[in-house]
């Protein structure tokens, strides 16, 4: 699998999403590339950190960063020698996130569940149905993100006027409420699944099951 998480809008959790993600997959024994196509390169750092703070050898998972039209060159080649790639663009509109969009076998669109994130998504969409002229079998998932804890109203209202803006995509029912272990756990290193909290490792359980439709064993 080749999977990007984008979103034009910043500030939607992107790269602790592709984190988590990439780590769970190498948990499941799972050989996972993660692709840093954010200049900002807050995803090399993290785990440039955890190689720092606890074993490197772990969890099988290699780390790069690559550009525009490198995602282009080298994901084709890369996608032979790794079970899953996860590409975690910026918050705008690059050409990263372009060319993940065309490499990719599915998008994953974080979305918190406010006004201007949600009227965001209209730019989104409109890059994603240009991509999908080149990648039709590109499957776009969206998810309501970074919950606020008593924000079930916000939830609901989202899940009602996303469909219109985002068509033919599907919108999961699982949800990821805003929680301080996620936070927590990644400035310790660590991902979720390896923090304390049971309702965030809950969430994120729930999300990474409906997503791909694969159980997280016992042991992860």
């Amino acid at each position: 699998m080749i999977c990007t998480i984008g979103n034009i809008k910043g500030g939607v959790g992107k790269t602790t999403v592709a984190i988590n993600l990439s780590l769970t997959l190498a948990s499941l024994g799972q050989d996972v590339l993660f692709i840093d196509a954010d200049r900002q390169r807050s995803g090399t750092d993290y785990f440039s950190k955890r190689a720092e703070m606890l074993d490197p050898r772990d969890l099988d998972l290699a780390v790069i960063p690559l550009d525009g039209k490198e995602i282009f060159r080298q994901v084709p080649k890369l996608s032979r020698k790794f079970d899953h790639i996860i590409i975690d663009t910026a918050g705008s509109d690059t050409g990263s996130l372009r060319a993940g969009i065309v490499v990719s076998n599915m998008i994953v669109v974080p979305v918190i569940p406010q006004a201007l994130d949600i009227w965001a998504l209209e730019e989104t969409n409109s890059v994603l149905e240009e991509g999908r002229a080149v990648n039709p079998d590109l499957a776009v998932k969206i998810f309501i993100n970074m919950v606020a804890p008593r924000g079930d109203i916000y939830d609901q209202i989202a899940r009602e006027n996303i469909p219109a803006i985002m068509e033919d995509c599907e919108l999961l029912t699982a949800r990821i409420v805003r929680r301080q272990a996620f936070a927590n756990s990644l400035a310790g290193g660590e991902y979720i699944l390896e923090s304390r909290d049971d309702k965030a490792k809950d969430e994120f359980q729930a999300f990474f099951e409906e997503l791909l439709g694969t159980e997280i064993m016992e042991t992860a």
